[in-house]
């Protein structure tokens, strides 16, 4: 009988099924694909963006603090040059002749001596408001005779004498120093010829930022 054969047959085709495991079953039936969605790639790159934003931002922020500072230093150290130099020229001098809004005029030494005050000893400081620039006007070394007058110290107005010179062959001009926006000068006597102490204030600007500079001097042999 063939009977006995179909169902042999069926036994181990059920015992096939019987045997599979819950998990194989799972495995044959169809899974959705691996991926990101479109919302996440989005908000990916939206975090990205917002990152690399800030670093930049912190990145500029560095960069000018430190170029700012960079500035403020080199601002420091030409205003102190500057008032250096004036110190230095009103130091070596020998008494004020004249002062006033942005000019001194100084008598460095009675050279030719007699007590008269001659061209070759003269000096004159000014600062032209136009140009914010710092000169320094007096006589070349080897003035000709011809050319060092001399004034009476005492009954001369200084100002005009030097006005007048200043920036001809006899008293030329020697720039001392640009970027001066304001100079202030300050004697330690109202009788401008007994001063023996010349304070000064000098503000410099750089690049937008001003610094004000606070010195004296006192005239040699005082």
């Amino acid at each position: 009988m063939k009977l006995v054969d179909m169902d042999k047959g069926t036994s181990r085709r059920e015992s096939r099924f019987r045997g599979a495991s819950p998990g194989r079953l799972r495995q044959r039936r169809a899974t959705p694909a691996s991926g990101f969605t479109l919302v996440e790639v989005l908000l990916a790159i939206s975090i990205t963006v917002l990152i690399a934003a800030s670093v930049s931002a912190m990145i500029f922020s560095t960069s000018y603090g430190t170029s700012r500072q960079t500035e403020l230093r080199h601002l420091l150290v030409f205003s102190d040059l500057v008032s250096s130099r004036l110190g230095a020229a009103v130091g070596t001098s020998r008494a004020v002749l004249a002062t006033g809004q942005n000019y001194i005029v100084l008598w460095v030494a009675d050279t030719v001596a007699g007590g008269q005050v001659n061209v070759s000893e003269m000096r004159r400081i000014e600062r032209n408001p136009a140009t914010n620039e710092l000169y320094l006007y007096q006589a070349p070394t080897g003035l000709p005779e011809a050319q060092d007058v001399s004034y009476d110290r005492q009954s001369t107005d200084f100002n005009a004498v030097t006005t007048a010179l200043k920036s001809s062959a006899s008293f030329p001009a020697r720039l001392l120093a640009t970027d001066v926006t304001a100079m202030t000068l300050t004697l330690n006597n109202a009788s401008v010829q007994a001063a023996t102490v010349v304070s000064h204030n000098i503000t410099t600007t750089l690049n937008g930022a001003s610094e004000t500079t606070v010195g004296e001097a006192r005239l040699k042999n005082h």
